[in-house]
């Protein structure tokens, strides 16, 4: 170990631009993490279901867009969901029972189906009347 020493530091006094290292930072590349699915799962389009709007959402005239994180197996099949932005009024209930009733094609790695997990935005918008937009 002293001799290892004793070179390196010879070494380094007979060039000392060789001791000194430039070193620059660099930022990670962006790409895709290696466990990350080719495909994302999509809805079946035969099993996308829409629910009976809540009374209580359609008495206070509420709209808009309930977040949910699904978590989907390998089968396309709902296997946990979480709400993550809700609107109350019985539409986060609402939301997180149709969705739980929708079938998915599954991700895939490697041409192989994966369990996966997704961001859905569940769109609640009430049903007016033509002579209502009037």
């Amino acid at each position: 170990m002293r001799r290892v020493l004793w070179l390196w530091t010879v070494a380094a006094m007979a060039c000392p631009r060789a001791a000194i290292v430039d070193v620059k930072a660099q930022r990670a590349p962006k790409g895709v993490p290696q466990n990350a699915p080719d495909w994302l799962p999509e809805v079946a389009n035969e099993h996308e279901v829409r629910v009976p709007y809540p009374a209580e959402a359609k008495a206070n005239e509420v709209e808009g867009v309930v977040l949910l994180r699904v978590q989907i197996d390998d089968g396309g099949n709902v296997t946990d969901v979480m709400v993550l932005e809700g609107l109350g009024y019985g539409l986060d209930e609402a939301s997180v029972a149709a969705i739980k009733t929708f079938k998915f094609r599954p991700a895939t790695k490697d041409g192989k189906p994966v369990p996966a997990m997704i961001k859905y935005s569940y769109s609640w918008y009430l049903d007016y009347p033509s002579d209502h937009l009037s």
